[in-house]
């Protein structure tokens, strides 16, 4: 113990030494570049940074790019409450928005969840690396547009709520990514969904199925989204009887369980996500992605709803919405089934504010699906006139 207490004094004197050496050199004293984040040996904090453009030309400080407002803070300061630092809504138009949807049927603490996210989102930086981008450098107006006003004690008055609230505000943008919440805002949220967008799919993503629930039930009577390019992803767990998976089909939804889903691996969840899509004529169908925080083992996400033993992992999850992108059209998504006051750990808020934000980035990156065939040549008949 002595000697290791020995050789980091020398150490440390070699280091004072040096430090002093240099600061001769330039004439000046060791100082911490604030600009510059270097600690290096000059007179002032110019000829620091002027020595770490000359190490790094072509840093970051010489790009000439615009970062998003607060992101060269560290996570922990600022008081703005935006999704990711990410600015407020003024109310007018915007390319992508976070707007959260508190509310909860059951008194679970899924009314806390967007809230939770925020603060957990924090951390988020610009650049994604799964998705090549960042949302600032492509140009797009990305805004937090704060909670909905929800009612909390009759569930019509809620699903009125949502639906006005989440109108308008896609009314002013291309989309967004709401954070719920539990599945008492479905149904709002797709009548909302489908007076903007017209037709989409539903890429719907669980442990449970849900179809038969209120919820889902509803918007497919009214046909509020297209059933026969609609999917369940990662259902899994035991049931009340056989009944539950046999309406699912009746309604007309394909279901790809976790089961299915670990046999064939990421690559083959996306392909089977993209085949339901594809249409006849080769194109996608644009989607929604309805994502319940339970579809995620609860060893990676403990504060849901309804938690479920077997699910994917973050990892996994969040490969698959990378390997979604440049194909289908993700219109808007949600993000539901948190319940952060059963997590303190608070890892679920996390894993929900970075899918929210995977998701984001998939709205962002757009999709070129499919060009329909063309058309054969006309056929020769022999005929001669």
């Amino acid at each position: 113990m002595r000697s290791i207490r020995t050789l980091l004094s020398l150490s440390w004197l070699l280091f004072l030494n040096h430090a002093h050496a240099q600061s001769e050199d330039s004439g000046g004293v060791c100082v911490q570049s604030v600009q510059g984040r270097m600690l290096c040996c000059a007179g002032n904090d110019a000829a620091c940074l002027s020595k770490q453009r000359e190490a790094h030309p072509a840093g970051d400080h010489d790009s000439g790019k615009k970062e998003a407002p607060g992101v060269d803070a560290p996570w922990f300061s600022g008081i703005s409450s935006g999704f990711a630092r990410l600015p407020l809504w003024n109310g007018g138009d915007f390319d992508i928005c976070i707007v959260g949807a508190p509310y909860d049927l059951g008194g679970s603490s899924a009314r806390l969840a967007p809230g939770a996210a925020r603060v957990a989102s924090r951390r988020l930086k610009p650049w994604h690396r799964g998705f090549q981008q960042s949302l600032q450098e492509l140009g797009l107006s990305v805004v937090d547009a704060d909670d909905l006003p929800i009612s909390p004690f009759d569930v019509r008055a809620a699903a009125r709520d949502v639906e006005m609230g989440l109108g308008q505000v896609l009314a002013n943008g291309r989309g967004c990514v709401v954070l719920g919440g539990d599945h008492g805002i479905t149904y709002g949220m797709l009548k909302a969904a489908h007076a903007r967008y017209g037709t989409f799919a539903l890429v719907h993503f669980d442990a449970q199925l849900d179809a038969h629930g209120t919820p889902l039930r509803w918007s497919v009577a009214q046909g509020l989204f297209d059933v026969r390019h609609s999917i369940h992803v990662g259902v899994r767990g035991t049931v009340a009887s056989k009944l539950e998976d046999v309406q699912s089909g009746e309604l007309g939804f394909e279901t790809l369980t976790a089961v299915d889903a670990l046999e064939i691996g990421v690559q083959g969840v996306v392909a089977r996500i993209l085949k339901r899509l594809h249409r006849r004529d080769g194109t996608y169908m644009p989607a929604f992605i309805l994502l319940d925080m339970d579809v995620l083992d609860p060893a990676f996400a403990p504060g849901v709803v309804d938690p479920e033993v077997g699910g994917f992992s973050t990892a996994q999850l969040q490969a698959i919405l990378v390997g979604m992108q440049g194909s289908t059209q993700t219109l808007s998504a949600a993000v539901l089934g948190a319940a952060p006051e059963s997590d303190p750990t608070k890892t679920t808020g996390m894993v929900m504010a970075n899918l929210a934000n995977d998701l984001l980035h998939l709205i962002a990156k757009g999709g070129s699906g499919l060009q329909p065939p063309p058309l054969p040549p006309p056929r020769k008949t022999g005929k001669t006139r």
